[in-house]
């Protein structure tokens, strides 16, 4: 963002041998598979889960306590987990592992497996990190013969990135149940196994994206919110940024994320019809990776903001290196504007120069903050009125900056 920082990720949240080739990079999540073993499945349907369970592992690019960690539990009357998440530190050994899985038999119990999985793969022994998106995929060919729904919630609530494949017999109702939120990216259904490499390149593609996050989910209103990547938007992506002016690629040290160092010269701005066209949801979380360097004004900046068409802000970010605090502004229903700003010992880390992950998480009645995925401070606010789409959306922006002379924060 400017002359001496980097911007490595802004986001906004609302998640065969063929695709073994197209590699999941920077991905870094504890990622676990709960495998319906139930008899209705079969010896040769299950041999076919199993290459699908080997494909997909074998997309992830690094297996191991520096990537994703990889555990696999198999249920039908009761869980049994094959290995755990600390189990191998290589690809190597983990797909060798894959293929000795044995089919089990039995019915089908999906809840006493999903709450197996939270309390026995899911742990601290197991080989859980903090700070790391726990993933969960579920597999199953039948209706469960118990309840999914408490556990399920219970997960969801919790931050777990739920995906839930069917097939079969299955009840997509329950997969809707079983699965985070927006179904249309977290669940999956075929007519039968043999049509698994329709769905596996998608499925791949939103795990992927799901292990690359820089925090676990944010759970909202009952749900995980989906999201997007805002630097897509603003064309900071490698095969994009060379044309954006002022704009320039540099390695970053976190995560294996490129960051991206912006000119003090240049504003950075898209219309924000292009980027929200249906203006902002009562909740949504702006997640944000950055660091600030010495050359970093002592001037107010706009981390993130939305303007109307006569250069007025509506809703941001503004960092304050000065006074070392963090403002989420907005206008709420009545119109009226509203700020909240903190400040304290985790909030000034983000003026230490090294590179946070920053997450505002917005809802009708509260404004959070998370510093390294650690909530360090929440305040009361009222709901918001959404914002006309008119206008443009800004990163870094300088808060004394109006009109043909806006310009970004050199940091």
């Amino acid at each position: 963002m400017g002359n001496g920082g980097h911007l490595m990720q802004c986001c906004i949240f609302k998640g065969s041998n063929k695709v073994q080739v197209k590699v999941c990079k920077a991905a870094k999540a504890d990622l676990a598979f709960l495998v319906d073993g139930s008899w209705s499945i079969g010896d040769d349907n299950f041999l076919k889960i199993i290459r699908f369970l080997y494909s997909t592992a074998g997309a992830l690019d690094e297996i191991g306590p520096g990537g994703t960690q990889v555990a696999i539990a198999q249920f039908s009357d009761d869980a049994r987990t094959e290995f755990k998440l600390n189990s191998y530190d290589n690809k190597e050994s983990l797909l060798e592992a894959i293929q000795r899985i044995s089919y089990k038999g039995g019915n089908t119990k999906t809840g006493r497996a999903m709450q197996h999985v939270k309390d026995a793969v899911f742990t601290r022994a197991g080989g859980t990190r903090r700070g790391v998106p726990k993933v969960l995929v579920v597999l199953t060919d039948g209706r469960s013969q118990d309840d999914v729904n408490k556990i399920s919630q219970e997960i969801q609530m919790e931050g777990y990135i739920v995906f839930a494949i069917g097939f079969a017999d299955a009840d997509y109702g329950e997969l809707v149940s079983i699965a985070s939120k927006p179904s249309e990216r977290h669940v999956f259904f075929v007519d039968d196994l043999d049509a698994f490499q329709k769905i596996e390149e998608k499925l791949i593609t939103f795990v992927c994206e799901a292990a690359s996050a820089t925090c676990p989910s944010v759970a909202m209103s009952g749900s995980t919110l989906p999201g997007f990547k805002m630097m897509e938007m603003f064309g900071l992506v490698e095969h994009l940024y060379s044309n954006v002016a002022g704009v320039s690629m540099e390695p970053g040290t976190f995560n294996s994320f490129s960051s991206y160092r912006l000119a003090s010269n240049v504003l950075l701005a898209q219309p924000t019809r292009f980027i929200h066209p249906e203006g902002l949801p009562s909740d949504y979380t702006i997640a944000v990776v950055f660091r600030l360097l010495p050359q970093t004004p002592e001037e107010p900046f706009a981390l993130w903001e939305i303007l109307n068409s006569r250069n007025e802000p509506l809703v941001g970010i503004i960092l304050d290196n000065a006074g070392k605090t963090l403002t989420f502004f907005n206008n709420d229903y009545k119109g009226e504007f509203q700020t909240v700003t903190f400040e304290g010992p985790e909030i000034k880390k983000l003026f230490h120069g090294s590179f946070h992950k920053l997450h505002i998480a917005v809802s009708m009645t509260l404004a959070q903050v998370l510093v390294d995925c650690k909530l360090v401070g929440e305040k009361s606010i009222n709901a918001a009125g959404n914002i006309t789409i008119d206008g443009m959306e800004v990163l870094g922006r300088m808060v004394r900056s109006r009109g043909d002379r806006d310009n970004s924060a050199p940091v």
